[in-house]
């Protein structure tokens, strides 16, 4: 069942290897990321159940470009759906390699046709996020900050206690530091990552564990 982090905002919990998925309530919904093809399903029945249908969501914002966040767009046909240039260029190629597709046997690639600029901002209701460009997961990855609300999306660049991968097709290692740094002088009580649980307290210590884990991993 979805999670009511603020009024407004949900979260739809990823099961497995699919992403979570974030709905907010605006006067067209909005989703950051939408998971697995094949969990499209649960996807559609956790925004019915909160009394809305997949027609209702007019905006997808995507933190990056890998398949176990992009499958369940096919539910969302008529709505806009955003992502960074350097990512979408390869989701709009149908990348396997780039987009980790064959991983999950995934063969569904939305069609990206809005693009994120610099420190965009977008307003949705009572909700204002910039984004922020926080490349090393992939050289294209965002997060997104909503100063107002003092929540974070951080996509697949910090999780609770950890960090996302930089072995894979456009990751880097020091670009993900670099951008850990970044999220570093960010103040938000909500970190809201691509998987696991959600963090609601002690995110300076978070942080603190995410750069020891990329500086120096054999002091944790």
């Amino acid at each position: 069942m979805p999670q009511e982090i603020i009024p407004g905002l949900h979260l739809l919990e990823g099961k497995g290897a699919n992403c979570n998925a974030y709905l907010l309530e605006a006067p067209a919904l909005v989703l950051i990321d939408t998971g697995l093809e094949s969990g499209a399903g649960v996807l559609e029945k956790s925004i019915s159940s909160l009394g809305y249908s997949a027609g209702d969501v007019g905006v997808v914002l995507h933190t990056h470009g890998h398949a176990d966040h992009i499958g369940a767009d096919a539910l969302f046909p008529n709505a806009k759906k955003w992502m960074s240039a350097h990512d979408a260029k390869f989701v709009n190629a149908r990348d396997y390699e780039f987009t980790a597709a064959n991983w999950f046997s995934q063969n569904f690639f939305p069609k990206i046709k809005n693009f994120y600029s610099a420190n965009q901002v977008f307003e949705f209701g009572k909700f204002s996020l910039e984004v922020v460009e926080t490349p090393g997961h992939t050289r294209g990855s965002v997060s997104f900050y909503d100063k107002k609300n003092s929540v974070l999306f951080s996509g697949d660049t910090i999780f609770d206690m950890g960090v996302g991968r930089y072995d894979l097709v456009s990751a880097s290692k020091k670009e993900l530091l670099a951008s850990v740094e970044k999220i570093s002088r960010l103040e938000y009580d909500f970190l809201l990552p691509g998987h696991g649980k959600i963090r609601s307290a002690g995110q300076k210590k978070n942080i603190g564990h995410c750069l020891l884990l990329l500086k120096n991993p054999g002091e944790i």
